[in-house]
């Protein structure tokens, strides 16, 4: 199977249908052989592989790697949105409903057609899901050859990766066995050191017991507890270390128990033996309880009279002075009633004067009230009238400036226009100002962010420094010199290395042939027999022997040759960074120059608009001023509004003048009035105040007061007063007399023998009495305390109590007796529990230990037995790996390209750690040597990619699709880090398979002259070769001689 045609269109790169189309077919119909595509990087050279492969395979190995596919899938759903559709596949600047899709063409039985699936919003059109890869066809991953999987191959891939790859898709079921065998070894040696480590631990605390005691004798002791209140069981023959604690848990707590009970009981003896040495006190107290509490009544009785007494003479007093105030208030009653006439007719005339009085000063305060108001009216009209003079100057004031007010509005309307002009016109330049700064500030951080290094020089760095081509043309090749000159060392410098092993090999073996040949003068070297013409003769050669000495030296002077080109090469970068970096400098410098005028001229012109501004908006606060001082009325209309305004005011001041005449007449006539009115008033008072000052009147105003009477007739005012107090006398004498009798009774009361007549000695004998009962009660109450829980009825006879005392007595002996009994058989067996643990324990362990130990060696046979069948396997996936990867082919082809001069045998090995992954190493073998070497240890990139690139064009070689090979192989920019004669090596190889193999090569290259020289080495005419080159990003065309 070959491919004749690819069509990409609306895939990654290639957007419009045509632009993505790859014809690889010849003029006369045949398929070619041989394809080369060169495009720049970045043109869409990955893109065409990434289509191909995923049209075939539903899948892009580079992107689900297992190195890259979670960073790409992570990377993938960062990016993602809910709002829209992620396209990673489909062309990201062509419209939603675009066609996209890949079809290839082939020779075989099948062409291969598929489409980007449309996503729904928040989805992607590609999950990096190597589930999703077609089984059908995932071996033909195989035929594609990209830069990434070069590199990876033995860069990036360790060999435990490569071994899990090569035995997921080649290991079957013996792979899955070797891995369950594996496994189940792992799981057998963890056990058995669990189980070591078990059985070591068990032994360490395994310690034969000495027992000298009896389970049945302690069974026997727990039985007595039991019979006395306890409830422990019994020891058995499963004893446990469990049952123990609980078991001495409960001991401990019936020791507690016990030692509680014999305190308790203890305190109750006590309490009895207190109770029946005190009852002989307790019937005294009683006795002399009771005698006290009669003489204490006795006390409290005498006290009471002699209160009572007290009590009596105080109130006599108060009596006898209540009696003597109502004999005073009565008599000046009496004075007030035989002089009722008079007061009568007093109060008659205060009464009448008073209402002359009143009405009086109503008048008087109606004149006083209308003179205010006529007095307000006066001082408004006349604060109106200098109003209306202010007015009036004012009119005339303003009339005399019509002339000039109007003049300068005019001129205000002027220049307001004028600065509105100016205003419109600085706008315009301060807005172009604005947009020519912003455009330099752009330009500027251009240039700023430009890089200029020792690196390309960029198509933006050419397009705004503008250096002269040719020096770019010069500045690149020699960075490519550089770095090629650079690869050139590394070489030499593995040469060199390689060198200095052999020179000591070869210095090791000179001294050896020396030694033989003093031994046996002999004429032939004993090294490589060849014949000399005398023993002194091969002497001489061998010592003048300095082949690899001049082969080093010639290393040495190389590569010093190649870093003093290196330092030329510097020296002209260097010069070449300088130029372009003064570019930059110059170009910033005057880009600076000008946006440093352009501010200047920026902020010239916002201060001018703002100035302009200010005065505008001054201009038009004077206008709007001098208008509203104008009434914002014409001239004319401002004339005849002021003269209306005059004729007004001058009306005005003519009626308040009428007015004002008018009211100060008024005030006049009424003030005359109200003079004559108060001399009335004053005579009516003078005559008041003579009648209010006779001494009776004061005397019946004072009772009135005090009794709070209303007014009225004297004699019924004051007849009821002055019976109530004639019966309140009487009442008074009654009550005299009815005390004087209670107090002489208590006083012949209180004179009898025995009783006190006074406080002070009463209350000391009372005192005295309290204080002895108190003392007795205390006594009494603390025996009784005792007595009360230790018999029913503590208030009984002193005998019934004694004897109940006794019997307690006894009782609590006995309990006594019996808890300390039970105590001392708990402490025995609480001591003998701890022994017998250890005995149960060791019997414990050792049946432990022998379990474990039968466990452990049925583990270690079912372990060897599964070590043999492991060896067995791994042999069986050695051969297996040994016919798959054609070591022999991928040998051969090493060996075309040939990057080492020593090592060229490719060998792939599977090693198969004891504990740790399996691992597939490429070593490579000197011939005749049996000491391999890691290529990724001592191998330059160069050397690793053609390692790589050998070891998958054999592998694509033998790929089959549908029982028919695959006759073609892609091949991604194989040539990283070669150098010219790998390069020339890598053309010569792949322009074999082609025609040897019958293969069609298909090879892209970032490298021009790469590509020209394979149009050299492979011209069209010869091979039919087919060569296409990228006009621009993701447009191809055909790139012909004839073109």
């Amino acid at each position: 199977m070959k491919f004749k045609s690819v069509d990409i269109v609306g895939f990654r790169a290639y957007a419009e249908d045509g632009d993505g189309a790859f014809d690889f077919t010849n003029s006369d119909g045949k398929v070619s052989n041989f394809i080369s595509i060169y495009a720049p990087n970045g043109f869409g050279k990955s893109s065409f592989y990434d289509a191909v492969e995923w049209a075939i395979t539903n899948n892009i190995s580079r992107y689900i790697r297992d190195s890259q596919r979670i960073n790409n899938d992570s990377a993938s759903l960062y990016l993602n949105t809910s709002e829209s559709s992620q396209r990673i596949l489909k062309n990201r600047y062509i419209d939603e409903g675009a066609p996209s899709y890949v079809k290839v063409c082939t020779t075989g039985k099948k062409d291969f057609y598929r489409q980007v699936r449309r996503p729904a919003a928040g989805q992607r059109d590609y999950t990096y899901d190597t589930a999703r890869t077609d089984k059908t066809t995932k071996h033909l991953t195989d035929i594609f050859l990209s830069q990434d999987a070069i590199d990876a191959f033995l860069k990036e891939e360790r060999p435990e990766q490569r071994y899990d790859r090569f035995m997921g898709a080649f290991g079957g079921n013996d792979e899955k066995y070797r891995s369950s065998l594996f496994t189940s070894i792992k799981s057998c040696s963890r056990e058995l050191k669990q189980l070591s480590d078990i059985i070591s631990s068990l032994e360490e605390n395994l310690r034969e017991p000495t027992l000298e005691f009896s389970v049945d004798e302690v069974n026997q002791t727990i039985g007595e507890i039991n019979l006395n209140g306890g409830s422990f069981p019994k020891i058995g023959n499963a004893f446990s270390e469990l049952e123990q604690t609980e078991l001495l848990s409960m001991l401990s707590k019936r020791v507690i128990e016990l030692n509680t009970e014999l305190e308790s009981l203890g305190q109750r003896r006590q309490a009895i033996d207190y109770c029946i040495g005190n009852l002989s006190h307790l019937t005294q107290y009683r006795e002399h309880s009771a005698k006290l509490k009669v003489d204490l009544a006795k006390i409290n009785s005498n006290r009471d009279d002699i209160n009572s007494l007290f009590k009596a003479i105080d109130t006599k007093n108060n009596l006898e002075q209540r009696l003597r105030s109502t004999v005073d208030e009565a008599q000046i009653i009496s004075l007030i009633l035989s002089n009722q006439q008079q007061l009568n007719n007093i109060v008659k005339d205060i009464t009448n004067h008073n209402q002359k009085i009143s009405a009086i000063d109503k008048e008087l305060a109606n004149i006083t009230i209308s003179n205010s108001a006529s007095t307000q009216t006066i001082e408004s009209l006349r604060r109106e009238r200098i109003n209306n003079d202010t007015q009036m100057a004012s009119l005339l004031d303003d009339l005399s400036k019509v002339e000039a007010q109007f003049v300068e509005i005019d001129a205000r309307d002027k220049l307001i226009h004028a600065l509105n002009s100016k205003i419109t016109e600085s706008e315009r330049w301060t807005t172009t100002a604005h947009a020519l700064k912003k455009s330099l500030q752009d330009e500027l951080s251009k240039y700023t962010n430009l890089a200029v290094g020792k690196s390309i020089i960029s198509e933006d760095a050419q397009a705004l420094l503008k250096p002269d081509p040719e020096f770019v043309m010069n500045y690149h090749q020699n960075l490519e010199l550089r770095n090629d000159i650079q690869e050139r060392i590394q070489t030499l410098d593995v040469n060199a290395k390689d060198l200095s092993g052999q020179s000591a090999d070869l210095f090791s073996l000179i001294s050896m042939a020396k030694t033989l040949l003093s031994k046996t003068l002999s004429d032939a070297c004993p090294v490589c027999n060849a014949q000399y013409e005398s023993h002194t003769a091969l002497l001489e050669k061998i010592q003048s022997n300095g082949s690899i000495e001049a082969a080093l030296h010639s290393l040495l002077m190389s590569r010093a040759d190649l870093e003093k080109r290196i330092v030329q090469i510097d020296d002209f970068l260097d010069r070449g960074h300088s130029y372009l970096t003064s570019l930059k400098t110059a170009a910033i410098a005057k880009i600076n120059e000008r946006l440093s005028n352009v501010e200047s001229e920026v902020a010239r012109l916002d201060r001018e608009l703002a100035d302009v501004k200010h005065d505008l908006a001054v201009k038009t606060d004077d206008i709007h001023r001098l208008r509203a001082g104008v009434r914002n009325l014409n001239k004319d209309d401002y004339i005849k509004f002021i003269g209306d305004a005059i004729s007004s005011v001058k009306a005005d001041i003519v009626k308040i003048d009428n007015s004002l005449e008018e009211l100060i007449t008024s005030i006049k006539s009424a003030n005359d009035a109200a003079g004559k009115i108060a001399s009335n008033r004053a005579e009516i008072l003078a005559k008041l105040e003579v009648i209010e000052q006779s001494d009776i009147y004061i005397l019946y105003k004072t009772l009135k007061t005090k009794y709070i009477l209303p007014e009225g007739d004297v004699l019924e005012l004051f007849s009821p007063i002055f019976d109530e107090l004639t019966e309140r006398k009487i009442s008074l004498h009654r009550e005299i007399t009815a005390t004087s009798e209670s107090i002489t009774k208590l006083q012949n009361t209180l004179s009898q023998p025995g009783e006190y007549s006074s406080e002070p000695p009463l209350l000391e004998k009372l005192v005295s009495l309290t204080e002895e009962l108190r003392h007795i009660e205390d006594a009494t109450t603390r025996i009784e305390a005792f007595l009360i829980p230790l018999v029913n009825d503590f208030s009984a006879p002193t005998e019934s109590l004694l004897n109940e005392l006794q019997l307690k007595k006894t009782d609590l002996d006995k309990k006594t007796s019996t808890a300390s009994a039970s105590l001392m058989l708990t402490n025995i067996v609480q001591a003998q529990i701890k022994d017998v643990l250890p005995f149960f324990k060791y019997r414990e362990l050792r049946a432990k230990i022998d379990s474990h130990r039968d466990t452990k060696n049925q583990i270690e046979n079912l372990s060897i037995s599964l070590s043999r069948e492991l060896k067995k396997i791994e042999l069986k996936l050695k051969e297996r790996i040994d016919n798959f990867f054609y070591t022999d082919l991928i040998t051969s082809i090493y060996r075309k390209i040939d990057p080492h001069p020593f090592f060229k045998t490719v060998r792939f090995e599977c090693i198969f750690p004891i504990e740790d992954k399996p691992r597939l190493e490429i070593y490579l073998y000197e011939d005749e040597f049996s000491q391999p070497i890691s290529p990724a240890l001592y191998f330059s990139s160069a050397q690793l990619n053609i390692l790589s690139l050998s070891i998958f064009l054999a592998k694509a070689l033998h790929i089959e699709h549908d029982s028919d090979p695959v006759r073609a192989i892609l091949i991604d920019d194989p040539i990283h880090s070669m150098d010219s004669i790998n390069v020339l090596s890598v053309i010569d190889l792949l322009r074999n398979i082609s025609v040897k193999f019958d293969r069609q090569i298909i090879l892209s290259t970032h490298d021009e002259n790469f590509y020209e020289l394979i149009k050299l080495k492979v011209p069209e005419e010869q091979f039919g070769s087919k060569f296409i080159r990228f006009k621009s990003f993701g447009v191809v065309h055909a790139d012909s001689n004839s073109d």
